[in-house]
């Protein structure tokens, strides 16, 4: 095998708006952390993978297809073999500037501005990656942490955003890492499931816990090892430390060292435990891309339902309502299907990739591996953008605000049961 590996500074050298959070609209104020984007070339007989894990709150979905095809062309590659991965931070700047989660007086020119930066950032990264390939190996191992913690609690009734410790989490931590031909190590990552809001709506620029993982790499390993941070299902996941009692605290930026430490600890103890690093030989880097068509109920269809929704006390769904409403008097119809990417990388005949084009909820993340079973999944949610929430039958059926994205896209109603299964029919398994 041959590797190649290259982390970007991805750091707005201007003014941007943030992501992450409806009511901050406007810039942020100075920069806590760096942000970061590290490009991963993996080679095999002439066969050629690339991922691309950025502190980001989402690539921009439009602009990631565009992305992936560059980044073949450098790599020497097909697009299906590109995957780009986003950490999900919400302290990040916003790259998208489309849809109903944007006031009217925001800047989104600084969104449009900030990706073009990106993307010259990460080109930039692809082109040097590619120009020092080496000889090396690469590893798997699996680990727990302590980290993730249920979000959706059920509480009168009803789905809050809130700590539920006794809700089903993903501890495991499953750990890459990289040798070069003397043994070495040259670069590690993670891929965890938790949403980095640590920091809350704060107005710092930061990469949260996956930024405070690698400063906590950097520091321990030196910086002949590259760190990189993958998100998994984390849709429903919060931070552990910032549990408190019965809501989440705002952590002080100062306190995000701590986080990257218990992360670094218990990589370290997968890493060093030779039973537990698995040695990947004769790397197969066979990747598929397509879109899952999912359904959504067909709850608000005519005007007359649409004309009900006006008078909610609930803003989203007044804007819902009008948007809804200004698309009828035009003679368009209100879209009850939406696309959803998902795309498969085989690392090799056991162990694949699965990187879906939104915020997976643990639920249908684990619908998706079983299919895979008793072959290894690192199921990745935010890859290629992210289109929304994407919660199982269950929890469609709980409720909360993890099914209300059709209020954002301005669907007929929230996904159909059996999203999972739609999901998990686009997953590429080779014959």
């Amino acid at each position: 095998m041959r590797f190649g590996i290259t982390t970007a500074d991805i750091t707005p050298p201007f003014k941007t708006t943030m992501g992450g959070y409806g009511g901050r609209q406007d810039y942020f104020d100075k920069v806590n952390d760096p942000l970061s984007c590290t490009v991963l070339i993996l080679e095999e007989k002439g066969q050629k993978a690339l991922i691309a894990a950025a502190d980001l709150i989402t690539f921009h979905d439009e602009q990631a297809v565009s992305l992936r095809q560059q980044l073949a062309e450098l790599a020497g590659t097909s697009p299906d073999n590109v995957m780009l991965n986003a950490s999900h931070t919400h302290g990040g700047p916003e790259p998208r500037d489309k849809g109903s989660y944007f006031h009217a007086l925001r800047d989104t020119a600084s969104s449009v501005k900030y990706r073009e930066f990106l993307r010259e950032q990460i080109l930039k990264a692809a082109a040097e990656t590619a120009g020092k390939m080496e000889e090396g190996s690469l590893w798997f191992g699996i680990g727990k942490s302590s980290i993730p913690m249920n979000r959706r609690l059920e509480r009168n009734g009803e789905i809050v955003n809130a700590p539920n410790p006794e809700g089903p989490v993903d501890e495991r931590i499953q750990v890459l890492a990289i040798r070069n031909k003397e043994g070495i190590l040259r670069a590690l990552g993670i891929r965890l499931s938790c949403h980095p809001v640590a920091t809350g709506a704060q107005h710092l620029l930061t990469a949260d816990f996956p930024g405070a993982f690698k400063k906590a790499c950097a520091d321990a390993l030196g910086n002949g090892v590259t760190p990189f941070f993958l998100q998994g299902a984390g849709g429903d996941m919060r931070p552990s430390p910032v549990a408190d009692g019965d809501k989440w605290r705002q952590m002080d930026h100062a306190e995000l060292p701590s986080i990257g430490q218990t992360l670094l600890h218990e990589t370290l103890e997968v890493l060093n435990n030779s039973n537990a690093m698995e040695k990947l030989d004769t790397l197969e880097l066979a990747g598929h891309f397509e879109y899952a068509l999912a359904s959504c109920e067909r709850q608000y269809c005519k005007k007359e339902d649409f004309e009900k929704l006006l008078s909610s006390n609930i803003s989203i769904e007044r804007i819902y309502a009008q948007n809804a409403l200004c698309r009828l008097e035009k003679g368009e119809t209100i879209p009850d299907t939406e696309k959803i990417g998902v795309h498969t990388l085989w690392l090799n005949k056991d162990i694949a990739i699965v990187g879906i084009q939104g915020e997976v909820l643990i639920g249908l993340g684990a619908h998706v591996e079983k299919k895979l079973a008793p072959k290894h999944t690192i199921l990745l949610g935010y890859c290629n953008g992210c289109l929304c929430y994407l919660p199982d039958s269950k929890e469609l059926k709980r409720g909360g605000y993890e099914q209300s994205s059709y209020l954002y896209h301005g669907w007929t109603g929230p996904f159909a049961p059996g999203l999972e299964d739609t999901l998990t029919a686009s997953v590429f398994i080779p014959e």
